[in-house]
């Protein structure tokens, strides 16, 4: 697990000398952030001779993915075998497209709206606008330098270097498994996302809430519309107005008007949508975030039949657990390593069927999080890890918990949950540098 502050990295090494790294990025905004991730990507080529068997790309947030940008040239030194991703990724698929299309409306929307807010002169809106900002810089392309910061592509740049065809993209669903020769005796079933739509929109733990489809509702492009995102013949087809009663040609209609209220109204277009409603535009930011983090793809590296199991989430949120968490309870019994998701947040850990179900004695979790750094920000800090979660991991990993923001257990004393037999074993499995922390799964030779 590497060390570079709140993003995921995880490069697996196996007795036969072969590689597989799991994300590699780093939250926009985060200071030296480039400069890290490079560090990381570097470390990661030199351990592994240049060549990676397998790239896993869960999910398309910065955190997870922008080493494949600011690091584009060391990544492009590295010969990688394939990249597995989620079906949810696959530009084959109709539905996946018109996910893309609609997240694309909803962004540009979101940054408008920021814009708007900024120029009201209300300190409200204002801060308003920094939490939206602050929830986008998951995606990618936020601006640190600029008051409220502005928005780009990098993330979708990113991704399409990492599905590019010569990496051998491998688009992964629920149920697959994935056998190769070069891993003898592993096997790696691929858990989520689930391909159930209803699941997918599920992003807590409430009973029917659906925050997030597939194509946009009326609600949000009517918003993305009036905060002047141009919408295509096919995007208007979604819109919840009868096509006649659509403008769309403004100055035709802005013809039925008189010269003094066009004049007013060319003049003045930042009132166009109150700012009331543009505070609607955290929900939307917020719902977008939780919607691709429940797209991620979710891995169990399962070692011999019945062995022991190495689980990696990415940051699935409840609904992506609960459907896959009853027909896994086996693997979750199994699971030694737990690869905690969305840097311990409340809501992307199960609790019933999750994280319960991990019963194992030798369980360890590792959180890649900065805790100090979540914390400071304004005006809402982030709850990473939670206190609930947190104390949970705890009670089922006996104090085995390794964050990237700590050295744990490097110099610490041995927890009483655990005998001294089982902090020796533990402290021998953990090596901690200034960039990683290994966890050695089998006995170090």
């Amino acid at each position: 697990m590497y060390r570079q502050g709140l993003g995921d990295c995880f490069l697996m090494t196996f007795d036969t000398g072969k590689h597989i790294l799991i994300d590699c990025g780093l939250l926009a905004g985060t200071p030296s952030g480039p400069a890290k991730i490079r560090e990381v990507a570097q470390h990661v080529h030199d351990c592994t001779a240049g060549h990676i068997h397998a790239l896993v790309v869960t999910h398309e947030h910065w955190d997870h993915v922008s080493g494949f940008t600011d690091a584009r040239e060391i990544f492009e030194s590295l010969t990688i075998g394939e990249t597995w991703i989620a079906w949810t990724e696959d530009p084959s698929q109709d539905i996946v497209m018109e996910r893309r299309k609609a997240n694309a409306i909803r962004l540009t929307a979101l940054a408008n709206a920021v814009s708007r807010l900024g120029l009201s002169g209300n300190p409200d809106d204002v801060t308003r606008a920094g939490e939206i900002s602050q929830t986008m810089n998951f995606l990618g392309g936020f601006d640190p330098s600029r008051i409220l910061g502005a928005f780009s592509q990098k993330t979708d740049e990113a991704m399409s270097w990492a599905t590019n065809e010569k990496r051998n993209p491998k688009y992964l669903s629920p149920g697959d498994m994935v056998k190769r020769d070069w891993l003898p005796g592993l096997c790696v079933r691929a858990l989520g996302p689930p391909k159930d739509q209803k699941a997918l929109k599920k992003m807590d733990g409430k009973i029917g809430t659906d925050m997030y489809g597939m194509a946009m509702n009326g609600e949000e492009l009517g918003f993305a519309s009036a905060v002047g995102v141009p919408l295509d013949q096919t995007s208007r087809e979604w819109l919840p107005f009868d096509r006649s009663l659509q403008w769309n040609n403004e100055a035709k209609w802005l013809a039925n008007f008189d010269s003094g209220f066009q004049e007013q109204y060319r003049k003045d277009r930042s009132r166009r949508v109150d700012t009331e409603w543009l505070n609607a535009a955290s929900d939307l930011a917020l719902q977008l975030d939780n919607a691709i983090n429940n797209t991620s793809l979710v891995l169990a590296f399962e070692f011999g039949d019945g062995g022991d199991v190495l689980l990696f989430v990415g940051d699935a949120q409840i609904g992506n657990w609960l459907s896959w968490a009853e027909v896994s309870e086996d693997l979750l019994k199994r699971t030694i390593f737990y690869k905690v998701g969305h840097h311990g947040s409340h809501n992307a850990t199960l609790k019933e069927h999750g994280l319960e179900s991990m019963t194992n004695k030798k369980l360890v979790a590792a959180i890649p999080v900065d805790e100090l750094f979540a914390k400071a920000k304004k005006p809402i800090p982030w709850m990473m890890p939670a206190d609930k979660l947190y104390d949970t991991l705890q009670q089922r990993t006996k104090g085995r918990i390794l964050r990237a923001d700590r050295e744990f257990p490097k110099g610490a004393a041995r927890p009483k949950t655990l005998s001294a037999t089982e902090w020796q074993q533990f402290t021998s499995s953990v090596e901690v540098d200034r960039l990683f922390i290994d966890f050695f799964c089998s006995p170090r030779k």
